[in-house]
Formats: structure tokens, sequence, C-alpha cells
């Protein structure tokens, strides 16, 4: 499916969210979402930063939905708010309606098959669904470990995508944005890593299906969209 983009700025956001020993999430930069909205109708930028854009906006959606203190635990009420919060700072590109919401319900509904059944259903090459089927075998095996491993790993890998030249253009933006998504949602990651039964449950899984499937068949937007509502709906249920 053809990404949509609305550019006007490109403005690369230092977002910092700091844990608790309760787990509590509290935001640092609380002018950010205001400079935001003054200074940008939609944060997305093709071409140098994009992907570093793009997982700081994922994380500004992230930071401001948690410090609203919402109490919502359904999948549907935490999609429906993380998609306002995404229109709140400003971002007017979301067009997918409520399919990624049936997309995230077959995830949890599915969690031991849904990422294999959306990686060979996608519109990624064959060498491309290869690639990243081995790259989130390796990443679900790797999950308990320390924040620079999880986060080299997938650099790496990021690195190797970049110099397939097997992998079409296409390919390879649709595996960037799912990779930018992992690395830049590790926040919670660190409280999942607490649990032991998290670490290798299937809940992992299902995290990276929902960035896989944002990232290949929608617009950046609702990649974020689906990400963090995936994130914070894990956390709440897990």
């Amino acid at each position: 499916m053809k990404k949509i983009f609305l550019c006007t700025h490109l403005l690369i956001l230092s977002i910092f969210v700091s844990c608790t020993t309760d787990d509590v999430y509290t935001v640092e930069t609380i002018t950010q979402t205001k400079e935001f909205q003054e200074q940008n109708t939609n944060v997305f930028s093709k071409g140098l930063g994009h992907y570093d854009t793009l997982g700081s906006f994922h994380n500004l959606v992230l930071e401001t939905y948690v410090s609203e203190n919402y109490s919502y635990t359904t999948l549907e009420d935490i999609f429906l708010q993380v998609k306002n919060t995404t229109e709140d700072l400003g971002n007017t590109t979301y067009l997918s309606g409520l399919v990624p919401l049936e997309d995230l319900t077959y995830m949890v509904n599915n969690p031991e098959s849904s990422l294999d059944t959306f990686i060979e259903n996608s519109d990624l090459t064959d060498v491309a669904k290869a690639s990243f089927s081995t790259f989130a075998t390796s990443l679900s095996l790797i999950e308990s470990s320390d924040d620079d491993t999880f986060y080299n790993t997938i650099t790496a890998y990021e690195q190797s995508v970049k110099a397939d030249v097997n992998l079409s253009s296409e390919d390879n933006e649709s595996i960037l944005t799912a990779t930018t998504l992992l690395k830049y949602s590790s926040t919670f990651r660190k409280k999942r890593r607490k649990d032991k039964d998290w670490e290798v449950s299937v809940g992992n899984k299902v995290n990276i299906a929902a960035k896989f499937q944002g990232a290949v068949a929608y617009d950046d937007t609702t990649a974020v969209i689906m990400s963090v509502t995936m994130e914070i709906y894990l956390n709440i249920n897990q």
C-alpha cells in the first residue's frame, strides 16, 4: 500500500520518559507537546533523518498518552485514544479507519501465529519475508538481554538491510520503519523484562507483529498508532 505524507517541517525530537521503582512512567518534557503543536502540522519528512523523526514522534505519542493517566484497558478504547492523541498533536494523515484495529485484535487472538501470517501475506518480496522472519526470531530469543544487546541487534540488522542489493526500495522502507518502531519503543521493554514469564511468552511476537503490520500495510501515522496501542495494551494486560 502506498504511504502518504504531508510534510512541512523536519523536527528531531528528544523524548525522555523515566520510570520510578514502582514502574510508574512520568513525563520530563512537559512542554514538548505544546511546542510540537506550535511548530508542526505533521512531523513526518522523507529524506535525511526520516526514521529518527518517525521514532521520535512515536515516543511523543506514547509519552503524551501516558502523561494523561488514562484508565482504558480494552484494545479498542486504547486504540481510539491513541488515534485521538496523534490528531491532537497535529498529525492529520490518518486515513485507515478501523481496519488496523481488526489487525491488532487478530494479533491478540492469535499470538503464536499472527506474525508469521502477516509476513506471509505481506507485499514484501520473498527475500524480504525470509529476512524479516529470521530477524524477528532472533529478536524474540534475546528479549531478556540487556538494552545494549537488544539495540545493537536491531541496528546491525538495519545495516544489513541497507546493504542488501536483493531487497527492493519498498522492502527497505517497510523493514526499516518496523525496526525503527522497535528501537524507539524500548521504554516499555524495560518493564516487560522484569517478568521472567513475559520474556519467553508469545507477547513479544505480538509486539513485533504490530510494528511489522503497521509498517508494511499502512501509512506511517497508522504504524505509530498500532505500535503505541499494542505497547500500552500489553503492559496493562500482561
